[in-house]
């Protein structure tokens, strides 16, 4: 009778049973929201991704990425912040600086944990005050001042190369950030800056279409809006037979000569740590802030079509060689 009484209890209630594991395994699934300015962010996302699975991460089981898709103008970014505070992430990853400071601003009272990467200068652009100690909400991966090593290559590619042009988006922190430091390297250097405000892609097609003729190189900064545009950058310094400097390994596959700077799917991988803290109870204002490796790409087709030859001692120094 027991034994009846134990079968029929089963199937009676299996199916709540079984609604309730499936539950707590719904409330187990950490939504981690992703707000990224321009697609030269998504190779970050994937390295993210990539740095969560081998910490045992896995999409729809124990994880779930809340992404809208990329933002294309600043003018868009409060919406999207809007649409995905919404969604009540557990912890957003951000990149890079113009989301950051709305998310900033959006996530003063419920102080949502935010990780960055990369920041070109986060204490500069005023999102935290304290590197080794953030203190408040947000931490990340931040970028080293290595503008004047990567004007420097400008020289070593040929002494001659003293006018270079300089793009940026004056309402993007990180742009004037880099501005202001490539300008003081290129005063150690002897090099000088010809500096173009732009703010929309219709300015930079117009700049692009009206090269002043006295230039070497051009010079594009940690700017997402600037290297988002990379194509119309890499078609215009080839058709001139200019040096396109760029701050990412990823632009330099795409048709850039060279580059000293980060690399987005490693950093990626890397704030994937500080994320997996998080996650599982760390404190982040105790967090510190990272530092993302610099390296050095070169694309040699690139180096052929506007007619220059790479040194060998720099080809050798070289992480990555695109022939």
């Amino acid at each position: 009778m027991k034994f009846k009484f134990a079968t029929f209890f089963l199937f009676l209630f299996f199916p709540y049973l079984t609604l309730s594991i499936y539950a707590a395994n719904e409330i187990n699934i950490k939504k981690v929201g992703i707000l990224l300015y321009t697609k030269n962010s998504l190779p970050n996302f994937e390295g993210l991704k990539a740095g969560l699975q081998e910490r045992n991460y896995v999409e729809g089981k124990n994880i779930h990425y809340l992404f809208n898709g990329t933002i294309d103008s600043i003018d868009e970014l409060d919406s999207a912040v809007e649409k995905l505070l919404a969604q009540k992430p557990d912890l957003i990853y951000s990149a890079p600086t113009p989301p950051l400071l709305a998310l900033q601003k959006a996530t003063i009272k419920n102080k949502i944990p935010i990780l960055f990467g990369p920041v070109n200068d986060p204490v500069g652009a005023g999102l935290i005050t304290n590197q080794k100690h953030p203190g408040g909400n947000i931490s990340g991966v931040m970028l080293t001042e290595s503008e004047g090593k990567r004007l420097q290559l400008i020289l070593d590619f040929s002494p001659k190369n003293k006018n270079v042009l300089l793009p940026y988006n004056p309402d993007d922190k990180s742009a004037t950030i880099s501005l202001k430091n490539t300008k003081a390297a290129a005063k150690i250097l002897g090099i000088e800056i010809k500096e173009q405000a732009v703010r929309n892609v219709e300015e930079i097609n117009k700049m692009l279409s009206n090269l002043p003729g006295d230039i070497s190189a051009i010079y594009l900064p940690r700017d997402g809006m600037i290297m988002a545009q990379i194509d119309d950058f890499v078609t215009a310094a080839i058709k001139h037979k200019l040096i396109l400097s760029s701050t990412r390994t990823d632009l330099v596959i795409r048709g850039a000569l060279y580059s000293y700077g980060f690399d987005g799917f490693e950093v990626g991988k890397q704030v994937a740590r500080l994320v997996d803290l998080v996650l599982k109870g760390r404190n982040i204002g105790d967090i510190p802030v990272e530092t993302a490796e610099d390296y050095m790409a070169i694309n040699l087709k690139t180096a052929n079509a506007i007619g220059i030859t790479i040194p060998s001692h720099i080809l050798r120094r070289a992480d990555k060689v695109i022939r």
